[in-house]
């Protein structure tokens, strides 16, 4: 399991524009994560079409969000955190980046 913790910036609520962010890809037909299991307010997973393992999103302290990436697989956590560009969320490559920083 690996676990990583994204900070936003300027105080953005990152998690829920995070869940928005990906239910506006897969409604329009794209996107390689779907979102699993029963609808919470305060906690999403999102499984991978094509690799086996989930990553669960918690909002945090201070509007971070705690993510946990799970697979039965051994090389399949990194390969979910380089596809669902988890890790580099403070990059122009994720929908999001413009809300999050990177903390290194």
């Amino acid at each position: 399991m690996k676990l990583l913790q994204i900070v936003p910036r300027d105080g953005t609520r990152l998690f829920g524009a995070m869940i928005k962010k990906q239910a506006e890809i897969r409604k329009s037909g794209r996107g390689t994560f779907s979102r699993a299991g029963a609808r919470k307010r305060n906690a999403a997973r999102w499984t991978h079409v094509r690799y086996k393992g989930s990553v669960d999103l918690e909002p945090g302290l201070s509007d971070t969000v705690e993510v946990a990436i799970k697979s039965p697989e051994r090389g399949d956590e990194a390969r979910l955190n380089r596809r669902g560009r988890i890790s580099r969320s403070g990059y122009k490559s994720n929908p999001c980046s413009d809300q999050a920083r990177n903390p290194a």
